[in-house]
């Protein structure tokens, strides 16, 4: 989980434990994720961004999820984010992670639904 303490010095990771995946994922949820994941290493760059959208209960964090689980499994860290970091000194944190990693942002929207001005 990405965390933030400025006495500490700024931004850290901090270990959270894996996700955990209910034991019967109903439709395609599983090729679904592993598609995303077979593109995203399939890449040179390794830059791959999904979006999800759709109404309640469409099974997008069931989606996100199981990419996170499945990334976990190949050994690539996944970083959660919480809270609605951003400005310079976010960017500079992220861009400072130089291995592949997944990001999971969940309901985006409510975490970053205060416009900058």
């Amino acid at each position: 989980m990405v965390d933030y303490n400025p006495m500490a010095g700024g931004f850290f990771l901090r270990r959270q434990a894996d996700m955990t995946l209910p034991e019967k994922l109903y439709g395609t949820v599983e090729p679904r994720a592993r598609k995303v994941l077979n593109t995203f290493n399939s890449r040179k760059d390794k830059n791959t961004g999904v979006l999800l959208s759709g109404n309640k209960g469409s099974g997008k964090t069931p989606l996100s999820r199981t990419i996170c689980a499945l990334a976990l499994e190949e050994d690539k860290p996944v970083l959660l984010i919480e809270e609605a970091y951003m400005g310079t000194e976010f960017n500079q944190f992220m861009n400072s992670i130089t291995q592949p990693v997944v990001v999971f942002i969940d309901e985006f929207e409510k975490k970053y639904n205060d416009p900058v001005s």
